[in-house]
């Protein structure tokens, strides 16, 4: 087992190298020259593009091709605004990091730090996950728009130029969608993950928050000790709360648009599959495309979830610790903390929605309501 000191933001550092690639985490070195490469980048590809797909839905002709590259266009919007919003939160995240520091510090065992560095290599896993399947739906994607009887972009864009005109203007279509979807694509892994991310690591210090307050008052310490690691734990819990209040608002933002958009996509593909879908090829895509879906509700839900049982936890390990033979300070404090912790706390999207499994079953009911409904009405 490895020993030492642990780093919960470690976490992130993949998020950091996509983040610098998009132009939204400057090095130390040339800061001019990456302004103007983040300048260049972002207008060409997190902004022109959600433009471009605007201007294309604006000028809809075909019913049946629009709503078979809905899903795609609201991925494409949403993802711009989810990567805005997380960037304009940076300094919060920032502030949030160096007080995960401070918890990473406080471990005090060898079975605390490994609990850490157990949600490192989960939240490393997770993201990898995130990374190819969001890769393997965009490959997929690729290969039908390639091997198609007739020429086809990925989804219709509106462009200044005709590309069905020639060879030349097709590939040079192709090739501007194609990496600016994947550069996308590349930007929704962290607009996805850092909330499980953050979810998952608060969930680990609660956990080694609720065995140290279990243990509180036991044989080995005394009752000065006792009151003194009572108030520790009341001050690390006041981090975590800290840390929550923080990134609170980037996950009421985004996750509420997260669950919108899990919601009118999921909609969109059971219609797609239902009336509009005669090949194998493209129902495979919207079929992975509603697996994906559920993949990036699902940790935010369960974690979510787990956040908010940790909480009711604290309270639980409050009446477990040593407190009888303590003295009437430190049973007074006991109180008070026990009286704070009373209620439930949970995330919310958009302040209306409550970021657990009730959710996640919520709208996979929908999902499941609305494929036999309209299955009924095709039949």
């Amino acid at each position: 087992m490895a020993t030492g000191p642990v780093d919960s933001t470690i976490a992130f550092q993949n998020f950091h190298m996509i983040w610098r690639v998009a132009g939204r985490n400057p090095p130390q070195n040339h800061p001019g020259l990456y302004l103007a490469y983040s300048v260049v980048l972002n207008m060409i590809v997190t902004i022109c593009i959600p433009v471009l797909v605007l201007a294309e839905v604006l000028r809809f002709q075909d019913t049946e091709a629009l709503m078979q590259d809905m899903v795609f266009y609201v991925e494409i919007l949403v993802t711009s605004l989810k990567f805005f919003t997380l960037w304009y939160y940076t300094d919060k995240f920032e502030i949030a990091n160096g007080l995960l520091l401070i918890l990473d510090k406080n471990t005090k065992s060898d079975w605390e730090r490994a609990v850490v560095r157990q949600i490192i290599a989960k939240a490393n896993r997770i993201f990898t996950t995130y990374f190819w399947i969001t890769s393997v739906v965009l490959l997929w994607s690729i290969f039908g728009a390639l091997f198609a009887k007739e020429r086809q972009l990925l989804c219709a864009i509106w462009l200044p130029f005709d590309w069905r005109l020639s060879r030349g203007w097709f590939w040079l279509a192709f090739t501007y969608e194609t990496l600016g979807l994947y550069l996308l694509i590349c930007i929704s892994v962290p607009n996805d993950c850092y909330a499980p991310m953050y979810l998952m690591i608060l969930n680990g210090h609660f956990q080694n928050l609720v065995s140290r307050i279990e243990s509180i008052g036991n044989k080995n310490q005394t009752g000065d000790q006792a009151k003194k690691e009572l108030i520790e734990c009341i001050r690390l819990h006041e981090i975590i709360t800290e840390i929550s209040n923080i990134i609170a608002p980037a996950i009421s933002k985004t996750l509420f648009l997260q669950f919108l958009i899990a919601a009118l996509a999921l909609g969109i593909s059971v219609v797609n599959i239902v009336y509009f879908i005669d090949d194998l090829f493209k129902a495979g895509k919207f079929l992975t495309l509603v697996f994906v879906i559920f993949l990036h509700m699902f940790p935010c839900c369960y974690y979510g979830n787990k956040y908010s049982e940790n909480n009711g936890k604290i309270l639980n390990a409050l009446y477990s610790c040593h407190w009888i033979n303590q003295d009437e300070k430190f049973k007074k404090t006991l109180i008070i903390f026990m009286e704070f912790n009373h209620a439930t706390r949970y995330f919310w999207a958009g302040k209306i929605i409550p970021i657990n499994l009730a959710t996640f079953v919520s709208i996979t009911k929908f999902a499941y309501t609305l494929v036999t409904f309209l299955n009924n009405m095709k039949n």
